[in-house]
């Protein structure tokens, strides 16, 4: 009976997506789980998005837009959670189709954990046509980990208890490109989260979504200067707040991803990548390099370097074996010459008892 299961709240920040977000609401209105309510917030959309959304919130009644000029994803996604109803809230990108089964799972998971402030599930990447790129399976929860790797597990599919929304507050206006990162960091400071390992949401890669139009030096900025703030804090737990030195240098790595993701070419002194999202990815291989799309491409690059850098652990490894075998070689070597030096004193010895009795058989 759905009248006995919680109100799921859908915010969905949109600004000129004319083009990807029917796929969007369509697969929403679609959700096999009920009750929900969807709460679209056009971000002062100048194209064809306001009549588009108009005709969606005359057909579906659980379907509710708001609008306002242009302020900014974060403060869309505010406007959307103050405006919810819901006990869990999931925000969902606008350009982002969802599969029909992804909330059912999500939700029982916190009915069942309620110390869970959230859930995430594995999920698909796909491209600007619909077709599945690869399988992104992040690692099970842990908090400093999470920290110290400075890995945004939380992924599509997130659900948010709202009562932890209300504790943590919502997203913070103030960034452009990593507002849910920061979100969850301070999320995960009111309870763990849990992964559910279920592919159960979907993520679409192309050139005009902030993940991949935003990578610039104000991007790697602003992720470094999120985790600073985030180790300013007094409230953070002592096992967090021992980590700050890795996870400020995996922040600063990852900046140098989010800067470029080309490889370097001849001559290149240093080279980045994620050899822990190149491990959670399932690429399709199918497809020479030539034909990718950009977004494939890198995953392809990612998956390529990580096989080189198995190759080189296994060369550490010949080698250190190699060490330990000439190491071994040295402490022989030196018992020998130690052997030899007692032979060589043995025979000093021998020769002065030689001389001695010599001595003694010429005397009168």
């Amino acid at each position: 009976m759905t009248e006995d299961r919680p109100l799921v709240t859908v915010v969905v920040p949109t600004y000129q997506r004319e083009a990807l977000l029917p796929a969007t609401l369509d697969s929403l209105v679609a959700l096999e789980y009920s009750p929900v309510e969807i709460i679209v917030v056009d971000d002062g959309s100048t194209d064809g998005t306001p009549a588009l959304l108009a005709g969606y919130a005359a057909r579906h009644p659980n379907l509710r837009v708001l609008r306002h000029d242009n302020v900014g994803q974060a403060a869309s996604v505010n406007r959307g959670i103050a405006e919810a109803s819901g006990a869990y809230l999931i925000v969902v990108n606008s350009d982002d189709p969802q599969p029909p089964g992804m909330l059912g799972p999500l939700v029982g998971h916190l009915e069942a954990h309620p110390e869970v402030v959230l859930v995430y599930p594995d999920w698909e990447m796909i491209d600007e046509t619909g077709l599945p790129l690869a399988v992104v399976r992040p690692p099970d929860f842990d908090r400093v980990a999470m920290v110290a790797w400075s890995e945004c597990l939380p992924g599509p599919g997130s659900l948010v208890r709202r009562s932890a929304v209300d504790a943590a507050g919502g997203w913070d206006p103030t960034l452009r490109t990593c507002p849910d990162w920061e979100w969850y960091l301070r999320l995960s400071l009111h309870g763990p989260f849990a992964r559910v390992p279920q592919v159960l949401a979907r993520w679409r890669s192309h050139s005009a979504s902030i993940t991949m139009a935003e990578r610039s030096e104000a991007a790697a900025r602003e992720r470094v200067m999120v985790v600073e703030r985030f180790f300013a804090r007094e409230d953070l737990p002592e096992a967090v707040r021992a980590v700050r030195g890795e996870a400020m240098r995996n922040t600063y790595i990852l900046a140098a991803a989010i800067v470029t993701t080309e490889l370097p070419g001849p001559g290149a002194r240093f080279t980045v990548t994620d050899r822990l999202g190149a491990d959670r990815l399932t690429a399709e291989a199918s497809r020479e390099p030539a034909t990718m799309a950009p977004a494939e491409r890198v995953l392809w690059l990612e998956t390529l370097l990580a096989e080189r850098a198995a190759t080189t652990d296994w060369l550490h490894a010949e080698v250190a074996q190699r060490d330990e075998t000439i190491a071994w070689l040295h402490r022989e070597v030196a018992d020998r010459d130690r052997t030899v030096t007692w032979l060589h004193s043995e025979v000093a010895d021998r020769d002065r008892t030689i001389g001695e009795l010599r001595g003694g058989a010429t005397r009168p």
